[in-house]
């Protein structure tokens, strides 16, 4: 797993300029600036019961992100069929577009497993007896602790934003292939219609449902579907 994490180079994301580190870089800014404006290493007793409550808060918000990210993972591999994935390929010039989703789901996943882990520490170690750390420490700590919790969250959100474009993707190729479909039935009819004003059509529509029988008996498809099939193009083009 960490040499997948390197080949793709995902710790570089730490220190990248994207969205997630942009928020996670301010939203630390500004939760640091408010701490020194309440006097919070001073004054941490006072602070502390509300902070026990919301590591515990955190670590069930944690244990509910990965439940989300496996699901997640299961819908990607549904959208992921061969033919999607070579028309993803196409549209982003990647030929490991898929894998670096799975990698990044599962970035996502480590980088939340080490959170709950560091959050389970920082509540045992706010519940003993040991000393406050000095101020340049504590607030060093706490810098980087609140850096990685919003870094986790805005990668969540950048993850479900590109699971989202995916489907967009998938939206735009049926709707390019319907509109295809759709052109070719105009096509055929007209060849037909073409067909029947110069020929006899009660041969044309013989053979046709003799084509029509042949041709469904080869697919691979239950009984039941070659049945429809042959109902439809009997109704659609007449051919009872």
């Amino acid at each position: 797993m960490i040499k997948n994490f390197i080949k793709y180079g995902k710790f570089r994301e730490y220190f990248s300029l994207q969205f997630e580190n942009k928020f996670a870089f301010i939203s630390m800014i500004l939760i640091l600036a408010v701490f020194c404006k309440v006097n919070f290493y001073s004054d941490f007793e006072r602070y502390q019961m509300l902070l026990n409550d919301l590591c515990i808060a955190l670590i069930g918000a944690y244990i509910g992100s990965l439940a989300l990210i496996f699901s997640g993972v299961v819908f990607l591999g549904s959208l992921l069929s061969n033919e999607f994935e070579k028309d993803l390929i196409r549209y982003t010039g990647d030929p490991e577009v898929a894998i670096r989703l799975y990698i990044s789901y599962l970035f996502l996943a480590f980088n939340i497993l080490c959170t709950l882990v560091v959050t389970f520490i920082v509540l045992i170690f706010m519940n003993s007896n040991l000393p406050k750390p000095s101020i340049v420490i504590f607030f060093g700590l706490i810098g980087l602790y609140i850096y990685l919790s919003f870094f986790v969250m805005a990668y969540l959100v950048a993850l479900i934003r590109n699971t989202v474009d995916l489907i967009r993707i998938e939206d735009d190729k049926e709707d390019t292939k319907s509109f295809y479909d759709r052109v070719n039935e105009i096509r055929i009819d007209m060849i037909f219609q073409y067909l029947y004003s110069h020929e006899n059509p009660d041969d044309i529509k013989k053979d046709l449902k003799s084509y029509f029988t042949h041709y469904i008996s080869l697919l691979d498809c239950p009984v039941e579907e070659k049945k429809k099939y042959e109902e439809y193009f009997a109704k659609y083009y007449e051919l009872n």
